[in-house]
């Protein structure tokens, strides 16, 4: 009874995460910063992947090394956040609470990152404009970001290949 228990508490665990994405301004039309993924949305915001097929796959990959080090990876917590996932956690899930702030370290607020720098958001009367950024990625435009926490060369995923064929 209590396996049945866990596992039902991870599935409602696992399949909540996209509703956060309802907590923050345009959760939902965060951009891909990440070379290679221009025109995509980074899905899990929170996350240091940005689509579900890749965190999953991460986590597996780390369960398998815990199992083969002989650790129990049911009793191992792995962080699959990033900075902005951290603080909005530590926030209590609260926007209000860390839209002033600047997780990654680019320069901008989370709230201008996710376009609501007035902190105005869930009230119904929000004037929202689209995101600008990644609140958890270094990604604007700034020449100089002296104090990035989360720059794209150490988080974006490999760019897809894409078949092409020559051109004649």
């Amino acid at each position: 009874m209590l396996k049945l228990t866990v596992l039902c508490v991870c599935v409602a665990t696992i399949y909540g995460y996209p509703s956060f994405l309802s907590y923050i301004p345009n959760g939902h039309m965060v951009p891909n910063p990440c070379p290679g993924y221009e025109g995509t949305y980074w899905t899990l915001v929170g996350h240091r992947f940005p689509v579900r097929r890749q965190f999953f796959q991460e986590q597996s990959d780390i369960r398998k090394k815990l199992v083969a080090q002989g650790l129990n990876a049911m009793d191992m917590s792995v962080s699959l956040l990033n900075l902005f996932g951290e603080a909005f956690k530590n926030a209590t899930f609260s926007w209000l609470k860390i839209c002033q702030e600047d997780s990654d370290g680019d320069g901008l607020t989370n709230g201008q990152e996710l376009g609501d720098p007035n902190c105005e958001f869930p009230a119904p009367t929000a004037r929202l404009v689209n995101p600008m950024g990644h609140p958890g990625i270094c990604d604007n435009t700034q020449a100089d970001m002296p104090n990035c926490l989360a720059p794209k060369a150490d988080i974006c995923p490999k760019a897809p290949v894409r078949n092409s064929l020559p051109v004649v």
